[in-house]
């Protein structure tokens, strides 16, 4: 099987849990799946709780309580997102993965964390048959360049913009 390289992207609710339902579809098929994330705490998403009982599957989070802020990425966002991107890297090119998610790698790029040119080498340089998923908003040209399949998410409306929190079992 030649794999191939998903960008799920855009302002819109639903990047990481497209990316879920892939991984999901993947597990349930027996291939193995090692899902990244960046900039998001581990044990905190509902995702992370249903999936990592597959054991075919390796979840890594690597983010702080908190995400980012208005302030911007601090020194441990970039700290934990360099440690991702090393950890990642290594699964890409381990050949022990049939797909590799990583979750919020565009706006890691798009916030200058990891340059976009790092990533798509990385990309490039994996086994042909590792299928790639990578997700976040403003995910910069570089990324939209190697991709062979294209997902923007468009927000028309979200419950946000009203003041409500993020609700547990639904967004996170």
């Amino acid at each position: 099987m030649q794999g191939k390289v998903h960008l799920y992207t855009g302002e819109g609710k639903g990047k990481t849990t497209a990316a879920v339902g892939l991984a999901v579809r993947a597990l349930g098929r027996g291939l193995s799946v090692a899902f990244w994330q960046f900039l998001k705490p581990a044990g905190n998403s509902g995702e992370e709780l249903a999936l990592r009982h597959f054991p075919n599957l390796k979840w890594q989070a690597c983010g702080r309580q908190g995400f980012i802020g208005a302030e911007g990425p601090t020194e441990e966002d970039r700290r934990l997102a360099h440690f991702a991107w090393e950890g990642a890297l290594r699964d890409i090119h381990s050949s022990k993965f049939d797909l590799i998610v990583l979750d919020e790698i565009a706006l890691v790029c798009h916030l200058g964390i990891i340059p976009p040119s790092e990533v798509v080498a990385g990309i490039i340089s994996r086994s042909a048959t590792v299928e790639i998923v990578m997700t976040g908003r403003n995910a910069p040209s570089e990324l939209w360049e190697v991709a062979d399949y294209i997902t923007e998410m468009k927000r028309h409306r979200h419950p946000y913009e009203t003041g409500l929190a993020a609700r547990e079992g639904m967004e996170f």
